[in-house]
């Protein structure tokens, strides 16, 4: 592959690298070198692995190829191919890489794809062409401390001279990161050129852009990208006049700033790959309502069935919440939640057998639910928490809800914004910023359980939505039943029941008593 090939020419050819669990094992930011290298510009970055299809494989070859053809034309990417299809490949995987030369896809051919995305061990470190091995941390980019979190010490409503300003106070206005950041204020156009003596580019790239691109669009500097589009949709304007906050989340954040106008309106930016954002919880409604808000009521309304689900979540509590839901899918009746509430006063360890107001159904999922330590077991808790992970499952599994849900962050409030850049000699050429909007971020959104409910204690939190995680297709696999329940700060529950977005038709129907089967209608569109 010619662009790895021009970047790592110089490779020994017979260097040998083994690893255990491969490419799904690494997680996006992960960085390789060149063995033997200690040059900036031998170093890669991971950024995801994807596979086609998600598990199994294509009926033949050809459709494997057309698949691949049709990623090329809807991503506008090119991967180049590391391995030869044989008579037997019908599924491939697609690596992504940033490189100095700028992002970078690889794929490889395989007979089929594992379900459990870590044992598909055929993509190894050692495909990567010229000879790779993973840096230690010692040597990552995460340690130079060009975040955000690194540097800012004030993080909420900042303009781009009182960003500078905490640049200079954190490194000094004369040290190459200093010089860096007065290059860039004082430029109105790309590229930028910066002295990179003594500053770590993947890091610069990857970090210290996140700082300097809302900067950027409120200098009005010529991005590339829709990012102007959104503004005229979300905030009647630009961005001349918006001051930034930043996500003071290291770890498991949507987004990295936040535009946000005179009027109070705001848009969102993300520097994160599909892949890198693992946020695990967004709230969907807010998303809606701006949707609704910038007049884009055809997107909303198409989705009546998901929003339901949202706005039973955002009106219940921790019980009434995934009770309501199971009540509208036939899972129960209203009377069985009435008896699942009145658990609240039988005391802990009491056997199901001594608890006879419960139905045969309940009994069953009751049963259902294996508790690690029996004798902690909390009925109620117990109950609630087996009757939380059928719903979210059977939602996820059985309708459309992920596809809507992705659909309407897609389009809401948030821009992806991409950095742009390589190494010309010392020189670091930043060569402009590129945004996408609608995003195409969102590819997975899945309701869960287990940040909030187990058999033993309550957070008191409700379900939570969770963004692209893996795997997909079971993601409330219940492993610790008895454990404690995990803790969200943004679960779905400071949305108003008056946030204007309102339920389509007769969706939110309640089944009929004793009829267990999914209604369609009432929650969802079968899932693609």
């Amino acid at each position: 592959m010619r662009y790895l090939i021009d970047l790592l020419d110089s490779i020994n050819e017979d260097v040998e690298l083994t690893e255990a669990r491969g490419l799904s094992a690494r997680k996006p930011g992960d960085q390789f070198q060149k063995v033997g290298s200690t040059n900036d510009s031998d170093i890669i970055t991971f950024q995801g692995l994807d596979f086609y299809p998600d598990s199994g494989s294509y009926e033949s070859a050809e459709e494997m190829m057309q698949a691949l053809k049709t990623l090329k034309n809807e991503k506008g990417i090119d991967p180049e191919a590391v391995n030869k299809p044989t008579a037997l490949s019908k599924a491939f995987g697609v690596a992504e890489f940033d490189t100095v030369a700028g992002k970078k896809y690889l794929v490889k051919f395989a007979q089929k794809i594992n379900p459990t995305r870590e044992k598909n061990i055929f993509w190894q470190t050692s495909d990567i062409p010229g000879g790779y091995s993973q840096m230690s941390a010692r040597g990552s980019k995460e340690k130079v401390g060009y975040k955000p979190d690194d540097i800012l010490t004030s993080y909420k409503s900042q303009t781009p001279d009182s960003i500078a300003k905490q640049v200079y106070a954190k490194f000094g206005v004369d040290s190459p990161i200093g010089q860096a950041m007065q290059i860039f204020m004082q430029s109105d156009s790309f590229p930028v050129v910066i002295p990179g003596e003594g500053i770590d580019f993947p890091a610069f790239r990857d970090y210290f852009c996140e700082m300097l691109q809302p900067i950027a669009l409120i200098k009005n500097m010529p991005v590339q990208g829709n990012a102007g589009k959104a503004a005229e949709v979300f905030m009647g304007g630009d961005y001349s006049d918006c001051v930034v906050s930043f996500n003071e989340s290291v770890s498991g954040a949507l987004y990295d700033s936040l535009m946000v106008s005179p009027e109070g309106k705001q848009i969102k930016l993300s520097s994160k790959g599909a892949k890198g954002a693992m946020a695990s919880v967004v709230n969907l409604l807010r998303s809606a309502q701006e949707l609704k808000a910038a007049g884009l009521d055809n997107i909303v309304d198409q989705y009546g069935d998901v929003l339901d689900i949202l706005k039973t979540i955002d009106r219940g509590n921790h019980y009434t919440g995934p009770l309501n839901l199971a009540e509208q899918l036939g899972l129960i009746t209203p009377e069985e939640s009435k008896i699942v509430m009145s658990l609240k006063d039988v005391p802990q360890a009491t056997p199901v057998e001594d608890i006879p107001q419960l139905t045969d159904n309940l009994r069953q999922l009751y049963r259902d639910r294996k508790a690690a330590n029996p004798s902690a077991v909390v009925p109620l808790e117990h109950l609630t928490s087996s009757i939380a992970y059928r719903v979210v499952n059977q939602i996820n599994n059985t309708t459309n809800f992920s596809d809507a849900a992705a659909d309407i962050l897609n389009n809401s409030a948030f821009v992806q914004m991409y950095t742009e850049a390589s190494k010309k000699g010392t020189d670091i050429i930043l060569k402009g910023f590129k945004t996408v909007w609608p995003s195409k971020l969102f590819t997975e959104v899945t309701l869960e359980a287990q940040k909030s409910y187990s058999s033993t204690a309550s957070s008191g939190g409700k379900l939570v939505f969770n963004i692209n995680k893996e795997p997909r297709t079971v993601p409330n696999v219940d492993n610790s039943a008895g454990g404690k329940p995990g803790t969200d700060s943004d679960v779905a529950d400071n949305i108003p029941a008056s946030s204007g977005i309102e339920p389509q038709g007769n969706r939110s129907k309640v089944t009929a008593r004793g009829d267990r089967q999914r209604d369609d209608k009432n929650l969802g569109r079968k899932r693609r």
